[in-house]
C-alpha cells in the first residue's frame, strides 16, 4: 500500500511505497525535481533521478533518526559513503597552484606557462600528474596538499541534502 504526504512549505511530495521496519523505498518530487531514498538495516541509498546513485553505510538501527541527529552532515556522511564520489577534483585550483609554481620555481614566463595550459588537460588528478611530469619538468606533484585540490561535489551535497529533507518528511508524517 502506497500512502502520500505533501509539505506545502517545500512544495515536496512524498510517496512511501514500502515501509516494513529498516526496509522503507520513499520517492519524492519537488518542483521537477525527483528523487528516491531507499532504507535498509544499516544504511540507506539515494537515487535522484539524473543518474546519480550514492550509498551511505553507518550501522545505525534507525537511519531516519541518524539522518536527524547528524543533521546531514556530509563530513559524517562522506566518511560512510560506499558508493558514489563525496569529492571532485578542482583543476581550477590545481591550475592556479601550477601557474604560480611553474613560474616561481622553474623560472619560466607567464606568457609560456598560459600556452601550456591552454592545451593541458587537468580534469582529473591522474591526468594532470601527467602534465605535471611530461610538461613541467623539475615540479613535484603537491601530495602533502592533495586535498586543497578537491573540493565538496555538488551531486554529493544536493544527494545528501535531498537524503535529510526527505527523511524528515517521512519522519514528520510519523508524529
Amino acid at each position: 500500500m502506497t500512502t502520500t504526504a505533501t509539505d506545502t512549505a517545500t512544495e515536496t511530495t512524498m510517496e512511501v511505497v514500502l515501509d516494513q521496519g529498516a526496509h522503507k523505498h520513499l520517492t519524492f518530487l519537488r518542483r521537477a525535481t525527483g528523487w528516491e531514498v531507499h532504507t535498509f538495516p544499516g544504511g540507506f541509498l539515494v537515487r535522484r533521478f539524473d543518474g546519480c546513485d550514492f550509498v551511505f553505510v553507518n550501522g545505525a538501527d534507525d537511519i531516519v533518526a541518524s539522518m536527524a541527529f547528524t543533521e546531514g552532515d556530509p563530513v559524517y556522511w562522506a566518511d560512510k559513503l560506499t558508493a558514489g564520489d563525496a569529492r571532485s577534483w578542482n583543476y581550477v585550483s590545481f591550475a592556479e597552484w601550477l601557474l604560480d609554481e611553474a613560474h616561481h620555481e622553474l623560472d619560466l614566463d607567464y606568457a609560456e606557462i598560459d600556452e601550456l595550459l591552454r592545451t593541458a588537460d587537468l580534469s582529473t588528478e591522474r591526468r594532470s600528474r601527467e602534465v605535471l611530469a611530461d610538461d613541467f619538468e623539475g615540479l613535484a606533484f603537491p601530495d602533502s596538499t592533495i586535498d586543497l585540490y578537491y573540493s565538496w561535489d555538488d551531486r554529493f551535497l544536493s544527494s545528501l541534502h535531498a537524503a535529510r529533507q526527505g527523511l524528515a518528511l517521512y519522519a514528520d508524517r510519523q508524529h
